[in-house]
């Protein structure tokens, strides 16, 4: 089920951009809520980040309904729907960090477990994409950062897609190593089961557990979303509540840069739920 990467206005739309795009920002072409904060935001340690923000906003695409915004380390990821009236974005620097810590005041008994399954590379990887997810679905709805993020994530149930190569291969890819890794554990009756003699019974428990995560949210919506790594330092994701008609959703991704714009590869991609439209 690949992407849509097209020119043509999609519902869904991802902008990234770094501190280079700062050059374009116009205090006259804020919005008046903008423009209230401005002298305040400016005045401010990462001011520079408001000022990519503000200059990449100028790059949505009209019409939108709903729009989310993600800074981190001097880079900015806006996210814009003309369909869904939440959405939420999250973006991340991958760095070293005690992973097993945080997930103790952010994370759930069931991602803990997935999280103890892995080492180095691959636990840090995952540790962001759960950290991204959460904190995206916590913005949909305007949720409370951070007490909110243990209420929030992956469980177990169905269901998740492999994606590989970036936004146009997501249904001829393979999982990316963290999450092929965290999804070998097996359930605890599988476990059961194989301690029994039950073997067989084991292995196609565990690999129906591959395929049976989905995202928990706030509120009573079946979510959808999308977990990414744009290079080999940043970590995203974006969220968005299914329809109750279901509505096939097209996303194109965009790195804007001075005066220009390319296509954004989002690679060892994964996606939850349903509902990104491939190209035709």
């Amino acid at each position: 089920m690949p992407f849509s990467v097209s020119d043509r206005p999609a519902l869904l739309q991802l902008w990234f951009a770094g501190p280079a795009l700062q050059v374009e920002y116009d205090s006259l072409a804020l919005n008046p809520e903008d423009r209230a904060r401005e002298a305040a935001r400016l005045s401010a340690r990462k001011a520079y980040e408001w000022r990519v923000s503000r200059a990449l906003q100028r790059r949505l695409l009209d019409p939108y309904r709903s729009s989310s915004l993600s800074h981190s380390a001097g880079h900015a990821l806006w996210a814009a729907s003309s369909l869904h009236e939440h959405l939420g974005v999250d973006l991340e620097r991958i760095r070293a960090i005690d992973e097993l810590a945080l997930a103790e005041l952010i994370a759930h008994d069931d991602e803990k477990r997935l999280l103890r399954t892995l080492q180095g590379q691959d636990r840090t990887r995952f540790f962001f994409r759960l950290w991204t997810l959460k904190e995206a679905l916590v913005k949909a709805v305007g949720g409370d950062f951070p007490a909110d993020m243990l209420r929030v994530g992956i469980r177990p149930g169905a269901c998740i897609t492999p994606a590989a190569g970036g936004v146009a291969a997501v249904a001829a890819g393979t999982w990316p190593d963290d999450v092929a890794r965290a999804l070998q554990m097996p359930l605890p009756k599988a476990s059961e089961a194989a301690g029994m003699g039950g073997q067989q019974v084991a292995q196609q428990s565990n690999l129906a557990h591959q395929h049976s995560w989905h995202l928990i949210g706030l509120g009573d919506w079946h979510w959808h979303g999308l977990s990414a790594m744009i290079g080999d330092n940043w970590m995203m994701a974006v969220v968005w509540p299914g329809q109750d008609v279901p509505t096939p959703v097209r996303m194109f991704a965009r790195q804007a840069t001075p005066g220009q714009a390319r296509s954004l590869p989002l690679e060892q991609s994964v996606v939850f739920g349903v509902g990104l439209q491939p190209e035709v």
